[in-house]
């Protein structure tokens, strides 16, 4: 199992149960790829749009505020081409970095990612 640092100061007296959903995580990570080793571990706070919802990224305004939930991830490096998103109730998103250009535009995640690896590469 992981080393998810020190998880009360992050969540306060909710630590025991973060610490039970980066288990399960570290569980789902090693039975997708047959361990858990070196993983890094992410959190994203959540957020509520009160008004403006999508008008931020585009340049608007927005009331936002957050709330008690987050979002949670592991990564590890890979010398694979292949970035592997996998989340639970949904369908694994791969993308190959070397072949961006078959990425087809409007795809949902696919779309996302490969955007994102072509503005981090120029």
């Amino acid at each position: 199992m992981g080393n998810y640092g020190d998880l009360g100061k992050v969540y306060g007296k909710d630590a025991a149960e973060a610490e039970k959903r980066f288990r399960h995580l570290d569980e789902s990570f090693a039975a997708e790829y047959g361990d858990s080793e070196g993983l890094s571990y992410f959190t994203a706070p959540g957020r509520t749009e009160i008004i403006g919802n999508h008008t931020d990224h585009n340049g608007g305004k927005v009331i936002a505020g957050s709330i008690s939930l987050d979002t949670i991830g592991a990564a590890r490096e890979s010398s694979s081409e292949v970035i592997e998103i996998v989340s639970e109730g949904y369908k694994k998103v791969e993308v190959n970095i070397s072949r961006l250009d078959e990425v087809p535009k409007e795809n949902g995640t696919r779309s996302l990612v490969a955007g994102i690896v072509e503005a981090a590469k120029s």
